[in-house]
């Protein structure tokens, strides 16, 4: 059978529900402390330790794990360029700018122009190049790409153009700088990287389809050549 306890005047319960004194007063309990949730992939443990949005969201009294989850929700949507809302809950609209990228036209006198087959679609031959990286400068970029594809070493003897049209790239659009450049050694041409096959085509033997609008840059390239070399003849 279970005793009270008498202390002066007063029945207490047994000493183990005894609330203990203190100066917030007699029936002062502390609160628990909050577990937060343990994040353990670390990209998201990186973004939710960089994010300007973790202390407002603490403000405004959300639990640890919707902390993370609308910090990460938040990462994810600006990674794919839609519109989201900042820490100070103000609407921010990011933009859809083409994306950068270069071509060579890699001559080599007396035989024509380099092509790569690609292996990736859009399939067909091309003009070797790519995608510009961040931090990369569109010449250091040509120069990379014609290597990675191509196994040469080039020097860049100018710049053709600039071609823009969204329609260029069927996956997204693009902005291409092209560039011509003349091979090192053009007895290391080997295939590389997204390229399948690589050669040399003449100017009047080019293939009857080629990917993107490398069809038009070359056409451009030809209609130059052709007038700079006017004097000496056929074209290569």
């Amino acid at each position: 059978m279970k005793a009270d306890f008498v202390l002066g005047n007063r029945h207490l319960s047994p000493p183990c529900t005894v609330r203990r004194r203190s100066r917030h007063g007699p029936a002062y309990q502390p609160k628990p402390k909050k577990h937060r949730l343990k994040i353990l992939n670390p990209t998201v443990r990186r973004v939710v330790a960089r994010s300007p949005a973790k202390n407002h969201l603490v403000r405004r009294g959300l639990t640890a794990y919707r902390i993370h989850i609308s910090i990460f929700v938040e990462y994810v949507m600006n990674a794919k360029d839609a519109t989201f809302r900042e820490h100070t809950g103000n609407p921010v609209e990011t933009y859809r700018n083409p994306i950068p990228t270069v071509d060579i036209v890699i001559s080599c006198p007396g035989r024509g122009v380099v092509l790569i087959e690609r292996a990736n679609p859009p399939h067909g031959w091309a003009l070797p190049g790519g995608f510009v990286d961040y931090g990369e400068t569109v010449e250091n970029a040509a120069v990379r790409e014609a290597l990675e594809e191509t196994g040469l070493h080039v020097e860049l003897t100018g710049l053709l153009g600039v071609y823009s049209d969204p329609r260029r790239d069927p996956r997204k659009h693009t902005m291409s700088v092209v560039f011509t450049a003349l091979p090192v050694d053009v007895s290391q041409l080997n295939a590389g990287d997204d390229a399948r096959n690589a050669a040399i085509f003449s100017l009047d033997g080019l293939p009857s389809a080629l990917a993107f609008d490398h069809a038009a840059i070359l056409a451009d390239y030809m209609r130059i050549f052709r007038r700079l070399n006017q004097t000496s003849g056929s074209a290569t």
